[in-house]
């Protein structure tokens, strides 16, 4: 069984009777000895600590400690106070590109959250995503300073070029002095040029809709587009590490009606990452009771699937002080390699992977740090 602490945080994440996971985890503190620094940290790994707040709302002590209640509700309205930043900042980014006819178009963070938790307070997120033609990519970088926005990495001519040519995002921020107060990432597909899930703003722009968010107009992906992008972040970006993931599919999932699977399966199919949509459809049931689509069930509960979402349910139960050990990097190349499809992705997965070991086996650290502080600019901000 996993510790007190994971059980916990399973139960904030329930969608399907928040009454009983409160209940449940009245008897989990009762009964247990509670780390409540690690449970914070686990929370904050995890990017559900609104969740968190949620489930131990009307406990007080002694089964709550009066301080961690304190730091976890501090934790809930500041995120509420940064989101309604991101929304404001976003129609001030956006009004700017406009102009200069340039479309993008938000994906996961603030609009995740408003359209699919129902409310901006209840989805951690740190940044502004916008998917962006490539194109338009210089004319992004000439126009973001503008805003007294700079480079999340090194501005230099050589460095910006291997990124625009390797990776599948380009990311500013904007301090007050020493302070970051926004990032912004620019993304013209998922990943990076080994993940192979280079899907462009123009494939997707017959799947955009105009909405609304606090009475103003955006142009935003449909359900099943947001679906798409979620699984391509999660599941071929990432290797579906945090609880968070499939609390935003669960929450999709409410929606489902809304997907158009057959469309969600073809694209999946097409960029090698189909089996992720039944491993994430599959982990979002287990971990927050949402219920599987009709049109997905058969292919959800084989087997393999459900081994699957065992085994990252299992990664998650760790402690995150582990996430980023030695192993990390293998255990995240095991579970892309189980989920995804083509022989090009999977070796260009697996040259990347040894690429970075040597690296690290053979270069100096002292040239590495070098490096990376003047690719990421790290003397520059906390």
């Amino acid at each position: 069984m996993s510790s007190s602490e994971f059980e916990i945080l399973k139960l904030a994440v329930r969608l399907d009777d928040q009454a009983a996971a409160v209940e449940e985890a009245r008897k989990i503190i009762g009964s247990h000895r509670i780390g409540w620094d690690d449970l914070l940290v686990r929370a904050d790994m995890h990017s559900i600590k609104p969740q968190l707040a949620g489930l131990l709302s009307g406990m007080t002590e002694p089964l709550v400690p009066a301080l961690f209640s304190e730091k976890i509700g501090d934790a809930r309205r500041q995120n509420l106070y940064e989101q309604l930043s991101y929304v404001a900042e976003f129609f001030e980014i956006i009004s700017m590109l406009s102009e200069a006819g340039i479309t993008a178009v938000p994906f996961k963070g603030f609009w995740l959250a408003h359209e699919y938790y129902g409310n901006l307070a209840d989805r951690e997120g740190v940044d502004i995503d916008l998917l962006i033609d490539y194109d338009d990519l210089d004319s992004v970088i000439e126009l973001m300073p503008l805003r007294g926005y700079r480079l999340e990495r090194s501005s230099d001519p050589g460095l910006v070029d291997k990124i625009k040519k390797e990776s599948a995002e380009l990311n500013f921020d904007r301090f007050e002095g020493d302070v970051r107060i926004f990032h912004v990432e620019f993304h013209w597909k998922i990943g990076s040029s080994f993940s192979g899930l280079d899907i462009s703003l123009q494939e997707l722009m017959p799947m955009t809709e105009m909405s609304m968010i606090q009475g103003r107009e955006l142009l935003v992906f449909n359900a099943s587009a947001s679906f798409l992008l979620a699984l391509m972040h999660h599941a071929g970006k990432d290797p579906l590490i945090k609880l968070k993931q499939p609390l935003d599919v669960g929450q999709m999932l409410a929606k489902e009606a809304e997907i158009d699977w057959d469309w969600v399966i073809g694209k999946a199919r097409r960029y090698n990452i189909e089996k992720g949509v039944y491993i994430i459809v599959a982990l979002a049931s287990v971990l927050t009771g949402a219920a599987i689509p009709g049109a997905l069930r058969s292919r959800v509960e084989i087997g393999q699937i459900r081994r699957l979402a065992e085994g990252r349910i299992k990664a998650m139960s760790l402690s995150p002080a582990l996430w980023h050990r030695i192993g990390y990097g293998r255990g995240r190349l095991m579970f892309h390699l189980r989920t995804r499809t083509g022989f090009k992705i999977r070796a260009r997965m697996i040259y990347d992977y040894l690429r970075a070991v040597i690296i690290g086996l053979v270069v100096p650290r002292v040239f590495l740090d070098y490096y990376l502080r003047k690719r990421y600019n790290i003397t520059s901000r906390k």
